[in-house]
């Protein structure tokens, strides 16, 4: 996103929006014969979590609200492209999860596609 800056944001859901819309893929090979092309940001919050394994023993991890500053800030940067912000992030996972959640809600498309359903 060209020519954005944390200072033109003009609602948090603004940010939220061109994120969602734009989700950049990253390329994940499996093995020799098979790869997925998945979202960047779901690579990004699921390695996050990878690397902080004790934060999924948390209870209610994606039940508890985080703090509202934190997960709006996270949104900015991560909108900017700033994706180390979430080395910043390692003892606030509720935040990082609840990101998570808002990022799941505003798909346009469900994650599990409703073919899938039976």
């Amino acid at each position: 996103m060209t020519g954005l800056s944390i200072g033109d944001v003009v609602n948090e859901n603004e940010l939220l929006g061109n994120l969602v819309g734009n989700l950049p893929l990253v390329k994940i090979r499996y093995d020799e014969n098979y790869s997925e092309e998945i979202p960047k940001i779901f690579y990004l919050l699921t390695t996050f979590f990878s690397y902080h394994p004790d934060h999924l023993k948390r209870e209610g991890l994606f039940r508890v609200n985080g703090e509202r500053a934190k997960i709006k800030a996270l949104d900015i940067h991560l909108s900017l492209g700033d994706y180390s912000v979430l080395k910043r992030y390692g003892d606030c996972p509720n935040e990082v999860a609840n990101y998570m959640k808002e990022i799941l809600r505003e798909l346009a498309e469900p994650l599990c596609p409703l073919d899938r359903y039976e």
